[in-house]
């Protein structure tokens, strides 16, 4: 697949003029692309698309690709994979906004490639070396012929080498609809039902941060979470800490549809898909799931771990959370059918505050 003519704003990058000569190059995918905040995002490997460039070590391109091309390694072993997807990290990352009212919503693949038109001064550029970001700043048109991408940018090898997990990549994060459903909480006064969708509540204003200070927990382990759930989680933290007062219980809650895909992502490439659940159908999108963790301050600094099963903590909450409306769901806990996750505890009461369309 060959994606025609992306122009990069050279405004966008520090230090670049806004009139600049402009180059045409090849970018080959070097992974699938992550939806992240509206746009589609990747890393890709840049390279001249005249025939009379010539590619060394000290062209200009070579200081954001770095010197070594993925796309030309033999991969047989997981070792030779991680020493891949390192490489793949430290090069450019391309991003640009998705746009399905136009049909330009299709999942980048591992291996596709397009042509871009970059400011020569962008390529002369240190500032952004490895692992800029590249900001296309125009639509996605399709159309431009196979043949302009270089032979080297084919990258059969690499998408050999990862073609399981991207097939469950592009079928789980891509392939799968987002689950709707109609509030009925106490939060939107006048609207109920009100039509809502899996990892978009925070844009309802239906969303809200736990704000239990009195054992002094951080803000940043206070989870974002359903409006209607936050003050059983707040009684669930009071409780913990009354037990266990050396101890502090908090958590990450909310995810939207993105960070959805994140996670989902670095679990299949971690070849543990199933620790994630797929994009659009996450609890954690519902604001109805926490992924506890326990912590205490030592001196000024703070000393944190996840749950885990065979531990104080974590017997006292399976036992007590369910009085506060939470729980450690049968099928997560250590003898459930998977995956097993001592840290995620859920919402008892989804079906008063979400139902199905």
């Amino acid at each position: 697949m060959v994606w025609d003519r992306l122009r990069v704003a050279a405004a966008k990058v520090p230090g670049t003029p806004k009139q600049s000569r402009e180059h045409n190059y090849v970018v080959t995918a070097l992974e699938p692309g992550a939806n992240v905040g509206g746009k589609r995002v990747f890393h890709g490997r840049l390279m001249p698309m005249d025939e009379s460039s010539i590619y060394t070590t000290d062209h200009p391109i070579a200081l954001l690709n770095g010197a070594d091309d993925p796309c030309n390694i033999t991969i047989v072993t997981d070792e030779d994979k991680d020493r891949v997807r390192k490489l793949i990290a430290n090069h450019p990352c391309f991003e640009y906004p998705i746009d399905p009212a136009n049909g330009e919503d299709t999942p980048i693949e591992r291996g596709d490639t397009f042509t871009v038109y970059l400011p020569l001064s962008i390529t002369r550029n240190r500032q952004i070396g490895l692992q800029g970001t590249i900001t296309v700043s125009t639509r996605l048109r399709k159309g431009s012929p196979a043949a302009l991408a270089p032979p080297a940018s084919s990258c059969l090898s690499l998408i050999n080498a990862f073609e399981e997990e991207d097939a469950i990549i592009l079928e789980e994060v891509y392939g799968s609809n987002i689950l709707e459903g109609n509030y009925i909480g106490a939060h939107k006064p006048g609207e109920i039902p009100f039509a809502v969708t899996n990892g978009s509540l925070a844009n309802d204003g239906l969303i809200a941060q736990t704000t239990y200070q009195q054992s002094g927990v951080p803000s940043n382990y206070q989870p974002f979470l359903l409006k209607d759930v936050t003050e059983d989680f707040v009684d669930l933290q009071r409780a913990f800490h009354e037990k266990h007062p050396s101890w502090k219980l908090g958590g990450s809650g909310n995810r939207t549809y993105s960070s959805q895909v994140e996670v989902k992502q670095r679990w299949t490439r971690e070849g543990q898909s199933d620790m994630a659940a797929t994009p659009g159908t996450s609890n954690h999108g519902w604001g109805l799931a926490v992924d506890l963790r326990v912590f205490k301050f030592v001196g000024a600094k703070i000393e944190s771990a996840q749950l885990a099963f065979d531990t104080p903590e974590y017997e006292w909450l399976l036992a007590e959370a369910p009085k506060y409306n939470w729980e450690n769901p049968d099928e997560m806990q250590v003898h459930g059918s998977g995956p097993n996750e001592a840290w995620h505890f859920e919402s008892t009461r989804k079906d008063e505050l979400i139902t199905d369309t």
